[in-house]
């Protein structure tokens, strides 16, 4: 799936993105977001072992809204492109209070920058 997020009038609309089958094709400059479910107050979340910083830069990573009980929510992730080329974005949904632990699952973002 791919959206749009815009703010105010001041900044661009940013793309997100929900499914990592799908290829995230941006230019340099522009800014993407990827979304994924959740659970932090389960003590989960999406971890990046690895960033091709010679093509992405990452701008931010939260939960928006408040934290409820159980299950609920997402965790976006918020990229610029830098460079040019073919790049991937892996991540590993880890429970973070238990180091060692296998993953989860993961997801890895094909992006396209053009």
């Amino acid at each position: 799936m791919v959206g749009l997020v815009a703010g105010c009038a001041c900044r661009k609309a940013v793309a997100v993105y929900t499914n990592p089958q799908q290829v995230i094709m941006v230019s340099p400059g522009q800014e993407f977001q990827i979304w994924l479910a959740a659970d932090r107050a389960g003590g989960l979340e999406w971890q990046a072992p690895y960033m091709d910083a010679g093509n992405l830069v990452l701008i931010g990573k939260e939960y928006p809204g408040t934290v409820h009980r159980g299950p609920a929510g997402e965790q976006t992730w918020t990229f610029r492109a830098v460079g040019q080329g073919d790049t991937f974005v892996p991540l590993s949904y880890v429970r973070v209070f238990e180091a060692g632990q296998p993953v989860d699952k993961t997801a890895t973002f094909r992006v396209s920058i053009r």
